[in-house]
């Protein structure tokens, strides 16, 4: 299991004007995170609804958040920079059962199944020209 990372760069501008940056990162599709704040928002969090003595997710609702984001930010000037994608496996788990075959209850069937919990991180940097 290894972690994969990916890293999309824009083109960059090495002597030109100085630049404000903007950091938006989304952690496994659960918040989203502004650095520095920006408009005093400093994290984006999905909603949710009550579904009988739990909350759930609205699916799509942190997505739906973030794009906003994003277009207002392109809309005040600011450009994208980097757009960087990470999932890195943290565990796994195995469990095995076993059941009884119907000819031949002294030989157990078994089956095994493994399952990867994965971490997930996007992150976009923008930047703007100093005024």
């Amino acid at each position: 299991m290894q972690p994969t990372a990916t890293v999309t760069r824009a083109p960059g501008n090495p002597a030109g004007p100085r630049f404000q940056y903007q950091l938006l990162k989304i952690q496994n599709g659960q918040i989203a995170i502004l650095a520095p704040a920006w408009r005093g928002l400093t994290m984006l969090k999905p909603e949710r609804i009550q579904k009988s003595l739990w909350t759930e997710i609205v699916p799509g609702s942190l997505d739906d958040k973030v794009m906003h984001t994003l277009n207002e930010l392109t809309a005040e000037g600011w450009e994208l920079l980097e757009v960087y994608n990470l999932s890195q496996p943290v565990g796994a788990q195995q469990s095995i059962e076993t059941s009884l075959a119907f000819n031949d209850p002294n030989r157990p069937v078994y089956s095994g199944t493994t399952s990867i919990t994965t971490y997930t991180e996007t992150r976009y940097l923008l930047r703007r020209p100093l005024p």
